[in-house]
């Protein structure tokens, strides 16, 4: 997921529980036009300082985004290597947002729902990666911290110090980062494999494929066969008595006899004689594995 597109928000209404799609870079309530904002991210300083237009938004309207994990850039020289980050555990993300809805940006007055991620600074063993890093909560060991933020009844003003203390960085022992393709960072991209690690011996590697290989062992193992189909068909059993002496007329003919029958088994064609000797059944074309990926519902990351 890139800024500009919608990601999973939850938040209360009342007494219900509300998960939707709401769109990545907060449009204000009083914003009267539509143009890009820098409101990706907000940082917690901002908040804690009442700076800007983040006052008015954070007295009700606070979120907890959902997210598998997410991106960042290192920059590298003259090249800037992406990474991801997610859970070592496997568990969604859950990072403090804000929210709001405008009516004044759409031509037809339609509801346009979006939401920020809030910042502060990385844990420090992941701050060779960058120096901030969104605000990560665990749905049980701070479920105190998670109820009181998503409590609309409470309004920031009335005890700042409530919602400020939360704001803290995540334990990066528990994160899991490494290297990703630069495939990500191209505008339209968006699969599942981007999320995987590279090589780093050879990025080539891990789009080659997996059948390569494959026939040149199968060829080593039938060249061998023709070895041991080329006994002779008429050697005789073990114990039994020699034939009697020929006539040299007799001898000829008889050797011309040998000839020919040898002749004729060595022109069958060496594939049919495999399939009546070898006893190997044909090689299975080999089906690239996929492991599902187990989905998740929301209750599971906030029960006990």
């Amino acid at each position: 997921m890139c800024p500009g597109r919608y990601g999973p928000v939850y938040r209360k209404e009342g007494d219900s529980h509300v998960v939707d799609f709401y769109k990545w870079g907060l449009v204000p309530f009083f914003s009267t036009e539509q143009r890009t904002f820098n409101t990706f991210n907000c940082r917690d300083d901002a908040l804690i300082e009442n700076r800007g237009m983040w006052t008015p938004v954070k007295q009700h309207h606070r979120c907890i985004v959902l997210a598998e994990g997410y991106y960042e850039w290192k920059k590298e020289s003259k090249k800037r290597i992406p990474y991801y980050i997610k859970r070592k555990d496997g568990k969604l993300l859950c990072m403090a947002g804000l929210w709001d809805v405008n009516t004044k940006v759409t031509e037809d007055g339609e509801e346009l729902f979006s939401y920020t991620v809030i910042t502060t600074t990385a844990h420090k063993g992941i701050n060779w990666l960058h120096d901030r890093m969104p605000v990560i909560w665990d749905p049980v060991d701070d479920k105190d911290i998670i109820d009181t933020w998503l409590n609309e009844e409470l309004a920031w003003k009335d005890d700042p110090q409530l919602f400020t203390k939360g704001l803290k960085s995540f334990d990066s022992s528990k994160l899991e980062v490494y290297e990703v393709s630069s495939d990500v960072g191209k505008i339209g991209n968006s699969y599942k494999e981007l999320t995987m690690p590279v090589k780093k011996g050879n990025i080539k590697d891990f789009f080659s494929n997996p059948k390569k290989g494959k026939p040149q062992e199968s060829s080593k193992e039938e060249t061998k066969e023709p070895k041991e189909l080329s006994e002779p068909e008429n050697k005789e059993p073990k114990g039994s008595e020699p034939p009697l002496p020929k006539e040299p007329e007799e001898r000829e003919s008889q050797a011309e006899k040998d000839k020919n029958a040898i002749g004729t088994e060595t022109d069958k064609p060496a594939g049919a004689k495999r399939k009546t000797t070898s006893g190997q059944s044909p090689r299975k074309k080999l089906k690239p594995s996929t492991s599902p990926t187990k989905q998740k519902s929301i209750t599971s990351f906030f029960s006990k």
